[in-house]
């Protein structure tokens, strides 16, 4: 069986990553390593000139560190992303599937097993994991938030409509923050979508 994977949580517009505090103490507790990547544009000196681009390269950087780490236990990583934090967690993530990574290795003669299998995006409360279902390379899935007072239910099942049938979901009473809301609640189910995906994939016994 392979080694657990690494949950990179990805912040909304206005999140901080301590936010994610909570969760990620109870993912440590079930065995699952886990970070959390600041945006630029959150609390940026220089609101004019930070935006999507550089919160796509503190993410990129962020998710390439816990890829490098996990390489020599051959673990995944499962990119979580909150809210708006989905739109440059998208862009981070382009040329990291498994495969382009295991292209990537062959033609400079490298040996890489670390790869997202996930990407989880939360517009509101719920978590949109890029990674199960297969969709540019990468396993998706979607966890809804049913009382999300800042992106109605109806709206994330439209977001979610847009992935691929078989990929993951979860659906519980929560917030538009989960992850401060219902921290166990939600490190259960992401263990839940982190163990779909992998064994799709064929990597659990």
């Amino acid at each position: 069986m392979s080694p657990r994977p690494a949950f990179l949580f990805v912040p909304g517009a206005w999140h901080r990553t301590w936010t994610y505090d909570p969760v990620r103490a109870d993912l440590a507790a079930r065995g699952f390593p886990s970070a959390a990547a600041e945006l630029a544009s959150v609390g940026a000196q220089d609101p004019a000139s930070t935006g999507l681009a550089q919160d796509i390269a503190a993410i990129r950087a962020g998710l390439e560190g816990l890829l490098d780490a996990e390489t020599e236990t051959e673990a995944e990583v499962v990119v979580v992303a909150h809210s708006y934090g989905g739109i440059p967690a998208a862009g981070a993530v382009q040329g990291l599937s498994c495969a382009e990574r295991a292209r990537e290795a062959v033609a400079h003669g490298e040996s890489r097993s670390g790869h997202p299998v996930a990407h989880a995006q939360g517009d509101g409360g719920q978590v949109r994991l890029r990674a199960v279902g297969r969709r540019g390379g990468f396993e998706m899935g979607y966890i809804f938030a049913e009382e999300d007072q800042a992106i109605p239910l109806v709206a994330q099942k439209a977001f979610q409509s847009q992935f691929p049938a078989d990929s993951f979901t979860a659906s519980f009473k929560a917030s538009h923050s989960p992850f401060l809301s219902m921290p166990e609640a939600l490190g259960g189910v992401l263990e839940q979508a982190a163990e779909f995906a992998l064994k799709k994939r064929g990597h659990v016994e």
